[in-house]
């Protein structure tokens, strides 16, 4: 294995336990448990790995997982009335991050550049548009959105 491919990943890996360590100090504010934290990383990095060589995708797949979190830990925390099926949303649309992925990989052979950046950018973005797209057709289909759905694009 290249050093830059073994950096990626040890990378990746070290940040996906920055999730795992926040569930352990400030609690599970999605309410699926512990072992999701370890499990979805994992996914993510597995499959990020298999689609492509190219160093520090991997690395921009999970920093796309980690900053999916962000919206629904940020309205749990200041909620006063905290959501409790808030994180299925996150759950049932992992499958669509995964499909992100795989679209940001054939933009990216096509497309990019040989520059790690590059790989990075494009490892992020399409986690997050992928996880974005899955929520936003999650909450179309009605299915639990509460206060995270845009509600100018999806009234209710």
């Amino acid at each position: 294995m290249a050093p830059l491919r073994l950096t990626d990943l040890l990378l990746a890996s070290l940040l996906s336990l920055a999730p795992f360590a926040y569930v352990l100090r400030y609690g599970d504010e999605l309410y699926l448990g512990v072992w999701y934290y370890i499990a979805a990383p994992l996914v993510v990095i597995t499959y990020a790995s298999y689609l492509t060589p190219r160093s520090f995708f991997v690395l921009g797949a999970a920093c796309g997982l980690l900053f999916s979190y962000l919206p629904y830990w940020s309205y749990q925390h200041t909620s006063t009335r905290p959501d409790g099926l808030l994180g299925l949303v996150h759950l049932f649309s992992l499958p669509a991050l995964l499909v992100g992925l795989l679209a940001a990989k054939q933009v990216l052979g096509r497309w990019g550049s040989g520059s790690t950046f590059v790989a990075l950018l494009f490892g992020a973005g399409g986690a997050m548009v992928g996880a974005s797209l899955g929520e936003l057709a999650l909450c179309a289909a009605r299915i639990v959105c509460g206060p995270i759905s845009i509600t100018v694009l999806l009234p209710r």
